[in-house]
């Protein structure tokens, strides 16, 4: 599967190119208001969470959808205010290597303590955003792209507006991370999929943010920027106890979040200096947000009467949350598949499309495909009964083929996939991939066994199920048969695959499950720790060498490395 080109009269339809220059910076086109090509800055410079302005994205968003600058008509950026030193410096700040940034340092202090202030300043704020603007056209007349209309767009926005382009309507939507604008939690009514239908309810600042705390203990447990995953996976290991309880410092009160993140972040440290071990630290902050979220998110559904829930920002890359909240019986509820920062750049091209949906098209999807990157040409793999029988001997597999897809996991395109039925393959995969044991793989399988592997209906969770963005409750037969795509707190994060999302893979997956009667695969995805998702065929190939894989797929090539 490839990017959608544009049809041969896309000039008659508005191309936006949206943007963000932040960390996990990337670039998105969007063509008669449908997503036509994403990518982060990060597959290209291969540098994992790369900030700045996503100058080799652009170039390649650009090429992926056959589209000249010429032809671009606007540019919409996520984030108006506080941008400005970023943008001015930004060589220096692109420089930087994402994963050493301590956020609980002086200097990062400093600079988003800049960027509240500036967002609180009207007279300020406009002065600063245009210099930061200004900074921006130099990068644009670079690409020849000067004639283009810039628009700068709140961030929170942008993040409400990609959640709802994959979200049944009319939705409540939530927005939360660490900050962007000033603002860190935002509360939506989305009656439509354009900006103009998306109504903000409720707005709380950076004083109040879970996101925040979660991401300063994340430090305090030695993990780096970006690896809240790991509190997330690491606190199904911990237990109860009475030396820490952040009841006081992560609660709700009615329709607002109460956080007090210095206070909360003290009492980590406090309990860590008296021996505390660091899974039940993440157990404990684990618990203390899904008691805060669920009945917050409750009383808004309470108070808007709207029965679909959207989700996006940094926080909602917490699987375990999503699970917790799906649980809520909710009719739908979808979380924006590059749900921190990486999906603002095609929530700001959605904001600004004029194209997105006419008032009867309200329900189309405008990001029905996540497969929106550089694509390795597959026109004839190899045989599915032929991949599931080298699986089943366990020969572990890279796949490297058609287009790659946007956002932070791997659907199949550039995935690694391996037999499950042995909870040893955890550690020995793990091992291989650099990354931490306690680390779950996910399964892939096909969608209708999803009563025979998951506790819980498919319909409510459909979407987020096939994007691998909610952690569910397996059966205890599914549990039994395939051990090592099963959490040790009995979840999975599971990847329901249509026929259509990929027929390939769905062939191997179903040919797997009739030679060995286990129903899925183990999906993780291409790439060793501290490394982006493979994108080219020639970093498959060296991916998969470095790693010890058994074999490789690269477009219809296969190669055995042992």
């Amino acid at each position: 599967m490839t990017p959608t080109a544009p049809s041969p009269n896309a000039a008659k339809h508005a191309i936006i190119l949206g943007l963000w220059d932040g960390h996990d910076a990337g670039a998105a086109l969007v063509v008669a208001g449908q997503v036509v090509a994403a990518l982060s800055e990060e597959r290209l410079t291969r540098r994992k969470h790369q900030a700045g302005f996503p100058q080799q994205s652009v170039v390649e968003v650009l090429h992926l959808a056959g589209v000249q600058a010429a032809q671009v008509d606007a540019i919409a950026v996520a984030g108006r205010y506080g941008r400005a030193p970023a943008r001015l410096f930004d060589r220096q700040y692109a420089a930087q290597d994402p994963a050493r940034i301590d956020p609980l340092s002086l200097p990062s202090q400093a600079f988003a303590q800049f960027q509240h202030a500036v967002a609180a300043l009207p007279a300020v704020r406009d002065a600063e955003a245009w210099l930061g603007q200004r900074a921006l056209r130099a990068h644009l007349q670079h690409l020849n792209l000067g004639h283009a209309k810039l628009t700068a767009i709140d961030h929170h926005l942008c993040h409400a507006v990609a959640a709802v382009a994959r979200a049944q309507l009319p939705a409540l939507v939530l927005t939360l991370d660490g900050y962007g604008d000033g603002i860190s939690v935002a509360v939506w009514l989305a009656t439509g999929r354009t900006a103009g239908q998306i109504q903000r309810l409720h707005a709380q600042g950076p004083r109040h943010s879970p996101a925040l705390l979660y991401g300063g203990i994340t430090q305090l447990l030695g993990f780096g920027e970006g690896q809240e995953g790991k509190v997330t996976g690491l606190a199904a290991l911990g237990k109860n106890q009475n030396t820490l309880r952040l009841h006081d410092q992560l609660r709700h009160q009615d329709l607002d979040l109460r956080v007090q993140v210095r206070q909360g972040l003290a009492s980590v440290r406090q309990a860590l200096r008296q021996g505390l071990a660091a899974a039940d630290v993440a157990w404990e902050l684990q618990r203390a947000l899904t008691a805060a979220i669920l009945p917050w998110s409750a009383r808004w559904r309470a108070h808007t009467g709207v029965d679909n829930l959207a989700l996006a920002g940094g926080l909602f890359a917490n699987v375990a949350l999503n699970g917790a909240l799906s649980a809520q019986g909710w009719n739908s509820l979808s979380v924006c598949p590059a749900m921190g920062d990486q999906g603002l750049c095609v929530g700001a091209a959605l904001a600004a499309s004029e194209h997105l949906a006419a008032a009867e098209q309200v329900d189309a999807m405008p990001w029905p495909s996540l497969r929106l990157g550089t694509p390795i040409a597959s026109v004839q793999p190899p045989p599915p009964a032929q991949v599931a029988a080298s699986l089943a001997t366990g020969a572990v597999w890279g796949v490297a083929r058609g287009a790659l897809e946007f956002g932070p996991r791997a659907l199949g395109a550039r995935s690694i996939i391996a037999d499950p039925r042995q909870r040893q393959v955890v550690v020995d995969l793990n091992q291989r991939l650099q990354r931490d044991a306690f680390m779950p793989l996910a399964p892939v399988f096909a969608q209708p066994r999803w009563a025979e592997i998951i506790s819980t209906p498919l319909a409510p969770v459909l979407s987020s199920c096939g994007d691998m963005t909610v952690a569910l409750a397996v059966t205890p037969a599914f549990a039994a048969v395939a051990p090592a795509v099963v959490h040790v707190d009995g979840t999975a994060r599971p990847q329901a695959l249509a026929e259509h999302d990929d027929p390939w893979l769905y062939a191997v997956v179903q040919a797997f499950a009739e030679l060995t009667g286990c129903p899925a695969l183990v999906n993780t995805s291409f790439n060793r720790h501290g490394e982006p998702i493979v994108r080219t065929a020639q970093e498959a190939l060296a991916s998969a060498q470095a790693i010890g894989l058994d074999v490789v797929l690269v477009g219809d090539e296969v190669a055995h490395l042992k």
